[in-house]
């Protein structure tokens, strides 16, 4: 897959690394094992990106390091494959480079956690993660991972900004039929411990997947039709100034009626030759006056 190097750049907070090192962003995609991902503390190599663990430590200020490889502490990092490890070093390095990647250590920790505990379920269920979409019975067993639902929330917006970059990166963990199914797993299976007894201010996965689909087809839409909006945004502009005699005049002068406007028959309006005609129909005429389907 083809990538500009200009997409990619740490956002991480890492003292004086600046965008000419190597490390602040990948030669190209995906990166080769050799290149270099951390420094040291007198500024050496640390890690490179096919090594079995990153280390980060002399940015963090602390032990700070994403075990890929895993085995060292079975129950809390399992060991995966080469193929899966493949899969979370793609994964991570759009989490720490890619476009809208990390700005915190502890987001990058929480992000490396939700991905790795994902990863090792598919391990252990004998496929690789890049598969998972199609194993909706293993997605069904993904809410048992997260303990509560400000987990499962951040989860899902970061599985979704993953398959949003899937061209790019080559992979995806769940696409978007995949993530409809987690969603609605999620809402399926409650969070472990005690029954929430008040509301939260956390968004249930159903609705935040209906809003997400909304949003993206809103600015779809948009984008398709932005060349039409804009010719229509001029037009009516100069409708208003027409009407008014000057722009300033259309926005500050006070009317005598809010309906008192060039695309509607005020019956206090003397002068219909600056009548425009309904906007419905003028919309229509520059093609953005149809509705959109609704997503379910």
């Amino acid at each position: 897959m083809n990538a500009s190097a200009l997409d990619f750049g740490l956002q991480l907070p890492t003292g004086n690394v600046s965008s000419e090192l190597a490390c602040y962003r990948p030669p190209h995609w995906p990166p080769p094992n050799d290149w270099m991902v951390s420094l040291d503390p007198s500024g050496e190599p640390a890690s490179c990106w096919g090594d079995d663990m990153w280390d980060f430590s002399a940015w963090v200020g602390k032990t700070y390091k994403l075990d890929f490889a895993g085995g060292r502490h079975q129950r809390s990092a399992p060991s995966l494959s080469l193929q899966n490890q493949q899969v979370l070093r793609l994964l991570m390095t759009w989490a720490i480079w890619g476009p809208r990647a990390c700005k915190s250590w502890g987001t990058l920790r929480q992000s490396f956690q939700h991905l790795r505990r994902t990863v090792a379920l598919c391990e252990s269920e004998g496929i690789v993660a890049s598969d998972l979409s199609r194993f909706p019975q293993i997605i069904a067993k993904i809410p048992q991972l997260f303990s509560n639902q400000t987990e499962r929330n951040d989860a899902l917006v970061l599985f979704d900004r993953l398959r949003r970059g899937a061209r790019t990166l080559g992979v995806v963990l769940l696409d978007e039929e995949g993530l409809a199914f987690l969603a609605k797993a999620f809402s399926a299976s409650p969070c472990k411990g005690k029954e929430d007894t008040e509301q939260t201010a956390c968004m249930p996965p159903r609705i935040w997947l209906y809003q997400n689909r909304r949003l993206r087809q809103l600015l779809d839409d948009f984008l398709a039709h932005a060349g039409e909006i804009e010719r229509c945004y001029h037009f009516s502009v100069d409708t208003y100034a027409e009407a008014y005699g000057s722009l300033e005049a259309a926005v500050t002068q006070k009317r005598r009626n809010d309906s008192h406007t060039p695309f509607s028959r005020s019956k206090l309006s003397a002068d219909y030759r600056r009548y425009a005609g309904p906007f419905a129909d003028v919309a229509e005429s520059y093609g953005i006056a149809h509705e959109s389907p609704r997503v379910f």
